[in-house]
């Protein structure tokens, strides 16, 4: 694999790059799939590591699947059975099944979807009394202040009270706090969880 041949001298550099830690700014179209899957190829053939201490994460399977079918290509006869690549989710999906028992949560968990997420955030507001409708805009307030703090990285042990500066606020980290021990007693996770689980440990 004569990689002076394949890549412009941009993207051998940063294929082959020793550094331990490398920063790639490049706008759609330049070649940034085509440079991971080369450094992946190149890590495995002419710096002899093992698939298995490799990770590539990208943001859709179908890219995952792309980068890995040409792996594969690259590297004729090697076997990269290994060699995980995936999206964030599914990475974290498949790291919380090995280490979640750490905080006594069963590797069995459930993964919810964004409609059933948005279902058990409704019966959060009725199991505390609130009269409303399925699809109420109080709703729709709650599934965007929970995905805020959770793109933080807060629950809401982290949210501080002072910060709820308006009724409705309260009320929808009191929803919040409800989702939360709902979601505990089914054992089960949001996407969002997936994140912020991986990241504690």
């Amino acid at each position: 694999m004569n990689l002076k041949t394949l890549l412009n001298d941009k993207q051998y550099e940063a294929v082959t790059s020793s550094f331990k830690y490398n920063r790639i700014i490049a706008g759609a179209g330049s070649g940034k799939t085509r440079v991971l899957t080369y450094r992946l190829a190149h890590l495995i053939n002419d710096k002899n590591i093992d698939p298995y201490n490799l990770l590539a994460i990208t943001f859709t399977n179908k890219v995952a699947k792309e980068m890995l079918n040409r792996t594969e290509e690259l590297l004729g006869n090697i076997d990269i059975s290994s060699l995980k690549i995936s999206t964030f989710h599914s990475f974290c999906s498949y790291f919380l099944r090995n280490e979640i028992y750490h905080i006594n949560f069963p590797r069995s968990f459930v993964i919810i979807d964004d409609n059933e997420s948005e279902n058990m955030i409704y019966y959060s507001f009725t199991s505390l009394g609130h009269e409303i409708k399925k699809g109420d805009t109080l709703v729709k307030s709650t599934i965007r202040f929970i995905a805020k703090n959770k793109t933080k990285g807060l629950l809401p042990s982290d949210i501080k009270e002072e910060d709820l500066v308006s009724e409705e606020m309260k009320i929808m980290y009191e929803a919040f706090k409800e989702y939360e021990k709902n979601k505990v007693r089914s054992y089960a996770l949001d996407f969002d969880d997936l994140l912020i689980y991986t990241a504690i440990f």
